[in-house]
């Protein structure tokens, strides 16, 4: 993102991305060499400029039984304040 905000001077907004299991298309199988009944997982990343122009959009195709998903998680209590600012829970209890 440094790019587009230095290089290229954009105002980034926000972004979205979507995960959902799905079973694809003769055309996807074809790609992948899947079988007919294999699932995928797909995927559809978007990013928008402040001005919601979009800036950019990915989808893409994991195949099912090759994916998986790993994430390395912040402290609870950093994570906790992430939160905190995130939701305007300032001073409230919050389990994770």
């Amino acid at each position: 993102y440094e790019i587009y905000e230095t290089v290229y001077h954009y105002k980034l907004g926000n972004g979205k991305i979507r995960l959902e299991a799905d079973l694809p298309s003769s055309v996807i199988q074809e790609s992948l060499r899947l079988n007919h009944d294999s699932p995928v997982l797909k995927m559809e990343c978007t990013t928008r400029l402040e001005d919601e122009t979009p800036l950019y959009f990915v989808e893409c195709y994991y195949i099912g039984e090759k994916y998986f998903f790993s994430a390395i998680l912040p402290e609870r209590i950093k994570w906790n304040l992430g939160l905190q600012q995130l939701t305007g829970l300032q001073g409230k209890q919050i389990s994770p």
